[in-house]
């Protein structure tokens, strides 16, 4: 019906989370593709990412509804594309749907990006824009950090990239002080992230500056911290001179 054009969808002020069906006196029944969609698709998000967005790319059938509200359909197969990405189990499907970068520091698309246009993405910056920096803004609010760095790492906003690392290992490394110097699963994830993005960093010279040498100390930190809770004594004050050296130089 939504390919044919015979499906009238509502507009997102008729729009409503409890019923798909729109039953409005001054207009015709319609029925909201997108809240049928994603409540069929929710149940299976984690297990199969790219199978859900294979039913989002559906939306986009009403795009060439009328007052604009073709327009919003668009806008709703983007947001339930980007709640995909932040509900999505992390792991190597995970970047198989964002894109990612190999051992040699060059970028692969996922399939999000190589099916743009059924989501009527333009060009490179719109997908930037409204699907991975949107996307890594709601991650960071679902506390899955290490999902958006990676994110804006995709989008080219470094930046903000090391800006984010600098802030959430200050806090992981606060959160451990008062224990033997142990990091949970989340942190460990974090920090491994961390020191993956800055080896590509210092290969091709981005986001040199204050946030990027602030990364690199709270790594080094907690190497210090890790091979003083090992009997290491020797080994962390090397890695704490040399954080001493990098301030002296800074």
């Amino acid at each position: 019906l939504a390919y044919h054009g015979l499906l009238r969808v509502p507009p997102r002020a008729e729009t409503s989370d409890i019923t798909p069906l729109s039953l409005s006196p001054a207009s015709p029944p319609a029925l909201s593709l997108s809240t049928i969609i994603w409540r069929y698709v929710r149940q299976f998000v984690k297990m199969d990412a790219k199978e859900a967005l294979q039913y989002v790319y559906c939306v986009c059938l009403s795009s060439d509804q009328p007052n604009g509200v073709g327009k919003e359909q668009v806008e709703s197969a983007w947001d339930l594309t980007r709640r995909i990405i932040v509900l999505a189990n992390a792991g190597p499907g995970w970047e198989e749907l964002v894109g990612g970068y190999r051992m040699d520091g060059s970028r692969f698309n996922g399939v999000i990006e190589q099916h743009a246009p059924l989501l009527q993405l333009t060009n490179l910056s719109e997908y930037n824009s409204e699907i991975l920096i949107r996307a890594a803004h709601h991650s960071e609010e679902n506390d899955r950090i290490a999902e958006a760095i990676k994110l804006y790492n995709l989008a080219g906003d470094y930046p903000t990239v090391v800006s984010c690392l600098a802030s959430s290992l200050g806090k992981a490394l606060a959160q451990s002080a008062g224990g033997a110097g142990g990091l949970d699963e989340k942190s460990r994830k974090l920090e491994q992230t961390a020191a993956e993005i800055l080896r590509h960093y210092e290969r091709t010279n981005r986001a040199v500056g204050k946030d990027r040498d602030a990364v690199v100390k709270l790594l080094r930190i907690r190497e210090a911290i890790e091979a003083k809770s090992a009997g290491k004594v020797e080994v962390a004050l090397d890695v704490c001179g040399s954080c001493s050296s990098l301030r002296t130089r800074n």
